[in-house]
């Protein structure tokens, strides 16, 4: 039985070797309708599909990516002040420039981002969106079933329910 998955390969790191790194593997193994190329980092994406377009890329994006990773860390409050400031200007950067200067073709926004509104936005720039990490079944069910979105899962099978309870 042929699964018919697709590989996102979710990339962090020094664009330049990425790129240097990927290329070849598509080239050599025609990976072009398998995998999708995604990261945070828009370096990465440009400097691949800039190499070969034919690359399918994607932005990663969550919208208090750094506000979050500064609270886990008990910052000051100026430097909370200024994670909220950069937090705004990557939103800002995502919704104008990035996703056209990179030529993404994808957005993975994370599941607690999913409404009307974002999904809206996306199709009417004409990229698909999709979701990470969806681990509940029901979450699973309902962006797949009812607004048709792929999803990032740790969970190998869909029928489990990894949450952690």
């Amino acid at each position: 039985k042929k699964l018919k998955l697709k590989v996102i390969l979710d990339v962090k790191g020094d664009a330049t070797k990425t790129a240097d790194a990927l290329i070849p593997l598509f080239e050599k193994y025609k990976l072009y309708q398998d995998v999708v190329v995604t990261s945070f980092n828009p370096f990465v994406i440009y400097k691949v599909r800039r190499r070969n377009p034919n690359i399918i890329g994607g932005m990663i994006f969550y919208n208090s990516f750094i506000t979050d990773f500064c609270r886990k860390h008990r910052q000051t409050a100026l430097i909370m002040n200024l994670a909220a400031a950069a937090d705004i200007f990557i939103r800002w950067s995502l919704y104008s420039w990035v996703i056209p200067v990179t030529g993404s073709s994808i957005v993975s926004l994370h599941k607690d981002m999913i409404c009307s509104d974002e999904l809206q936005h996306w199709s009417s720039r004409n990229i698909d969106v999709m979701t990470w990490t969806v681990n509940s079944k029901i979450q699973k069910h309902y962006l797949s079933q009812y607004l048709k979105l792929p999803y990032m899962t740790d969970c190998i099978r869909e029928e489990d329910d990894c949450v952690t309870k």
